[in-house]
C-alpha cells in the first residue's frame, strides 16, 4: 500500500489514488484503530494523511510508530479547518475523511471507487454505516435512511440522510471551489454535502462502509450544539432569492431538526445524560416543540424519581403515596419500550413462566440454534432425554427410530439411571439431552450410560443450564445443578476422547439479566443475543463423538 504522495503518479495501473485524511484531536487512544482500518483496506493505492489539530496527548509520539503515514500538526483551529488542511495536502483523485475515533470496513474504499468508475462526473458518493460502542461492539439502531430518487440537494435540505462522513468519498476537484465552513462548530459536514449536492450530481447507496464510535467525548453527544449548528446550516440556504422548492424544503428541514433534537434531548433528560454545564432553560425551550404528552411524561418521571428517593430514605408516608400513584401495586410491569433503569429496582421478575411452552424463553433461543447447527447428526436411531418431543424435527427423514425418555416417569420418583439398564449398548446413532441433566443428582451415570449406548461414531448433543431461574413448577423439587463450560468439558472427558468434544457457552450480562427478570427473547435483538461473554454463561452446549 502506498502511504506517501512523493515520487509517483495519482493513478496506479488503472487504480486511482485515494487520499484518506484522518483528523484527530486528543484521540490517541482510538487513533491506532482508525489507522489500522485504513491499512487493512482491500484497495491498495491509498495515501494516508493524519491531521493533528493541536492535540495535547501522546498523538505525536504515537505517530512515530507509523513512518509510512504523512503526519501534519497544526495549532487547534477546529475540525472544519483540519479537514480543509487535509484537502490541501492531499494528492489523490478522490478524498475520504475519517475521524480518529471511527473505523472503516475492509472494502470501504474499494466500494466507492467502483461507483466512481461508473459515474466519474459525480461530486461525492455516500454509503451506509454502523454504530459501535467504545469497545467496538456493533450496536443496533433503526434503518431510517431514505435515499432520494432525483434531487439530492432538496432531499438533504429536508433531511441529512448521510449521517456519517467516513462513508462519503469526494472527487478532489470539488475542493477547487468549495471548502468546509470554519465558522461552524459542528455540522460542517452537513453544510459541505449541501454545497456539493447543489452544484454537482451525487449518489447514495446503502452498503455499510464504516462504523461510528459512540463514546462520552463524541461530538454528537453535545446535542444542543448540534441542534443550533444544523439550524444555522439550513438557514444559509433559506434566503429571499431561493425558489419555492428550496424554501419549502428548508422549512421542512428546520421542523424535522427541531423535532429530532427535541426528542433526543427529552430522552437524555429521562436517562440523566445531560451535561451539567448546558443551560437547562435552553433545553426546555427546545423540548417545548414536542407535544404536551411529553411534558406529562417528564413531570411523572421526576415525581416518581423524587418519591423513590424519599422511599429509600424509609419515609413510610411517602411509600404509601408512591403506591397510590402507581395504582396500589408495589411492582409495576412497564410497557415494552418504556423500561427505565429504575424499573429494575425490584425483587420479583417481570414475568414468571414455566411448563412445556418455552418458545419465548431466552435459553430456548440458544438451544434451538445449537440443535439446528447440528441437525446433520440427528439421524438413524435417536434417543431424546427431556421434554423434547419437537426435537425430532431437526433430524427430519434421516431419523429411523426415535425414543423419548423423560427424566422422571409420570407420578414417579424413580431416577433415570435405572432405566438405562434396559437400553442395549452400541444402539443409538444420536442421543440428545436437552436441559435435563441438572435434574439428576447422579448426572455422571447419565453420561456414562450415554457413552455405552452410543454406536461407534455416534454423537451426544447436550445442553445444560448455567445462569438461570429455577422452574417454579415441577423442577424446583428436583433441580440439583447448574453448570459451566469447564465442568461439562471435564465431565465428558471422562468417557469421550478430548479431540471429539466441542463445548460452547452462550450469553452475556444483558442476556443473563433479561433471562432472570423473565424478559422474553423477542425483546432482545440479534446483536444483543449473539455477543457471548464466558463470564455470563446462560446456556452450555456440547457435542461429543464416540470413537
Amino acid at each position: 500500500m502506498r502511504m506517501s504522495s512523493e515520487g509517483y503518479n495519482n493513478t496506479d495501473y488503472g487504480h486511482p489514488l485515494v487520499s484518506v485524511v484522518i483528523t484527530t484531536y486528543n484521540h490517541a487512544a482510538f487513533l491506532p484503530d482508525a489507522i489500522g482500518s485504513v491499512l487493512g483496506q482491500t484497495y491498495k493505492n491509498i495515501e494516508l494523511i493524519v491531521i493533528d489539530d493541536g492535540s495535547t496527548d501522546n498523538t505525536k509520539g504515537l505517530m512515530c510508530l507509523y513512518p509510512q503515514v504523512k503526519y501534519h500538526f497544526q495549532e487547534n483551529r477546529g475540525l472544519p479547518a483540519a479537514r480543509n488542511t487535509g484537502a490541501i495536502l492531499s494528492s489523490g483523485v478522490y478524498i475520504v475523511f475519517l475521524d480518529a475515533d471511527d473505523m472503516f470496513y475492509p472494502d470501504a474504499i474499494a466500494v466507492n471507487v467502483k461507483y466512481f468508475s461508473e459515474h466519474p462526473e459525480y461530486g461525492f458518493i455516500s454509503g451506509g454505516h454502523d454504530l459501535m460502542t467504545e469497545d467496538k461492539q456493533i450496536m443496533d439502531f433503526p434503518e431510517w435512511q431514505q435515499f432520494p430518487s432525483k434531487d439530492h440537494y432538496l432531499s438533504l435540505l429536508r433531511n441529512d440522510y448521510i449521517s456519517m462522513h467516513a462513508a462519503v468519498m469526494y472527487r478532489k476537484e470539488v475542493f477547487t471551489d468549495h471548502h468546509y465552513d470554519e465558522t461552524l462548530i459542528s455540522c460542517e459536514d452537513y453544510d459541505f454535502y449541501l454545497q456539493i449536492a447543489k452544484n454537482y450530481p451525487v449518489l447514495s447507496h446503502n452498503i455499510k462502509l464504516a462504523a461510528y464510535r459512540k463514546h462520552a467525548n463524541s461530538m454528537s453527544m453535545n446535542m444542543l450544539q448540534m441542534y443550533h449548528s444544523a439550524i444555522k446550516v439550513i438557514h444559509k440556504h433559506y434566503h429571499t432569492n431561493a425558489g419555492d422548492d428550496v424554501v419549502n424544503s428548508c422549512k421542512k428541514g428546520i421542523r424535522d431538526v427541531r423535532l429530532h433534537y427535541a426528542e433526543l434531548l427529552f430522552g437524555s433528560m429521562i436517562t440523566g445524560n445531560i451535561y451539567k454545564e448546558v443551560d437547562f432553560r435552553e433545553i426546555i425551550s427546545v423540548i417545548s416543540l414536542l407535544s404536551r404528552g411529553y411534558f406529562f411524561l417528564l413531570i411523572r418521571y421526576y415525581l416518581e424519581k423524587i418519591l423513590r428517593w424519599i422511599s429509600r430514605k424509609s419515609f413510610s408516608f411517602a411509600r404509601r403515596i408512591a403506591r397510590i400513584i402507581s395504582g396500589g401495586s408495589e411492582y409495576i410491569v412497564p410497557r415494552v419500550g418504556k423500561v427505565w433503569i429504575q424499573d429494575l429496582n425490584r425483587s420479583t421478575p417481570f414475568n414468571i413462566s414455566s411448563g412445556i411452552d418455552q418458545s419465548g424463553h431466552i435459553d430456548n433461543y440458544y438451544i434451538e440454534q445449537f440443535l439446528r447447527d447440528n441437525a446433520c447428526y440427528v439421524k438413524g436411531n435417536v434417543l431424546v432425554m427431556g421434554n423434547g418431543d419437537d426435537t425430532l424435527t431437526y433430524g427430519g427423514e434421516g431419523v429411523i427410530k426415535y425414543d423419548l425418555l423423560h427424566i422422571y416417569a409420570l407420578h414417579s420418583q424413580s431416577p433415570v439411571p435405572d432405566k438405562f439398564h434396559y437400553i442395549p449398548a452400541d444402539f443409538y446413532d444420536c442421543i440428545i439431552i436437552r436441559q435435563s441433566l441438572h435434574l439428576v443428582y447422579d448426572f455422571n451415570s447419565i453420561i456414562r450410560n450415554c457413552f455405552r449406548s452410543l454406536k461407534k461414531e455416534g454423537v451426544l448433543l447436550l445442553t445444560v443450564p448455567g445462569i438461570t431461574p429455577v422452574d417454579p413448577d415441577e423442577d424446583q423439587y428436583h433441580w440439583y445443578w447448574s453448570f459451566t463450560g469447564n465442568a461439562i468439558d471435564k465431565l465428558l472427558m471422562q468417557y469421550f476422547d478430548p479431540v471429539n468434544i466441542q463445548v460452547h457457552t452462550f450469553g452475556n450480562v444483558l442476556v443473563a439479566a433479561s433471562f432472570l427478570y423473565g424478559i422474553e427473547v423477542s425483546k432482545l435483538n440479534k446483536i444483543e443475543l449473539e455477543q457471548h461473554d464466558p463470564a455470563y454463561q446462560v446456556v452450555i452446549a456440547a457435542k461429543a463423538v464416540k470413537s
